[in-house]
């Protein structure tokens, strides 16, 4: 093929098609229990570098109106999360498109897309994983949270490992979690999450039918109370249990700009000129944070923390 702007322009309309196609697809091997962005995570986009969420000072609920209107208002401060960028480049050589193999290149631009797709799991599952501080400038995992004044303590973080008693413990804990007034959160704990090492006994723990303790067999009481999923970028050992309330979930997948694939395929350009090399890539912007922490339970941490004191 001759290389000139005409031709490289059907060649980038090409390959931007394959990388299209695989952004919005779903992904070709995928089992019952592999977690996607939107069983851990919900949707926020975002217009500017960054977005500040007051409203995670606030619980909805509704209450008899005696007075003036009540505001349910929590001790955490703000957050403002930043918008990332995040990239990933595939180098075709300019012989292999004179030479007619530029074809060989589609599966790379497909597997960029597949890249830009998980992106935004990838970010979320880290977000989890990294427990960074909260509005409150503690660990979003922590021992004894305080949401109000004179509220009940939230623990939602243990070192213990994964098994029935801990993980009933967990759901009882997450149920009980109380905030101003003694309103109950009302959470409804939905997904298991663990790595793939405690796959086949998170699933044993939520997805069998009866259980044995010795020579007793006895139906088992945590069937179907959640879902369990997997995600190889959780550590081994460590297990989450991730709840609902009013369609706001633990994780926030902060949207600034999806990937789309540019070129720098300009004669003059320094690829071009200096390497003999096209470039393609992907470039997204975004970020991913931990929204309440009533919303999710850490075990198996090898650190757990204690709440100090929310912001002043």
């Amino acid at each position: 093929m001759e290389v000139n702007q005409s031709t490289l322009s059907t060649l980038f309309k090409t390959y931007s098609a394959v990388f299209n196609k695989a952004v919005n697809s779903t992904p070709s091997v995928y089992g019952k229990r592999d977690v996607k962005v939107e069983d851990i995570a919900m949707i926020v986009q975002s217009t500017g570098a960054s977005t500040t969420h007051a409203w995670i000072n606030q619980i909805p609920g509704f209450k008899k109106w005696v007075g003036e209107r009540t505001l349910n208002t929590l001790k955490a401060g703000t957050l403002t999360v930043v918008n990332e960028d995040f990239e990933d480049t595939v180098v075709v050589p300019r012989n292999a498109i004179e030479d007619d193999s530029y074809g060989v290149f589609a599966a790379p631009i497909a597997a960029l897309g597949d890249a830009a797709r998980d992106l935004w799991l990838q970010l979320a599952v880290q977000a989890l994983v990294k427990n960074a501080e909260w509005a409150d400038g503690n660990k979003f995992f922590c021992t004894g949270r305080l949401f109000v004044e004179g509220g009940t303590p939230c623990t939602n973080a243990s070192k213990n490992t994964l098994n029935a008693a801990n993980l009933q413990a967990a759901i009882a804990a997450m149920r009980g979690w109380k905030l101003d007034g003694g309103r109950a959160t009302h959470v409804i704990p939905t997904t298991l999450l663990v790595g793939p090492d405690q796959e086949y006994l998170a699933a044993k723990l939520v997805e069998t039918d009866l259980v044995a303790d010795g020579n007793v067999t006895t139906s088992n009481v945590l069937k179907n109370v959640l879902t369990v999923k997997v995600h190889a970028d959780i550590p081994a050992g460590q297990w989450y249990v991730l709840a609902e309330k009013n369609t706001i979930k633990p994780i926030a997948v902060q949207k600034r700009k999806e990937a789309v694939l540019t070129g720098c395929t300009g004669e003059s350009d320094e690829s071009v000129f200096m390497r003999n090399e096209f470039l393609y890539g992907g470039h997204a912007r975004g970020e991913a944070f931990l929204t309440m922490p009533f919303l999710a339970y850490a075990g198996g941490l090898s650190e757990v923390t204690a709440w100090a004191k929310a912001n002043s």
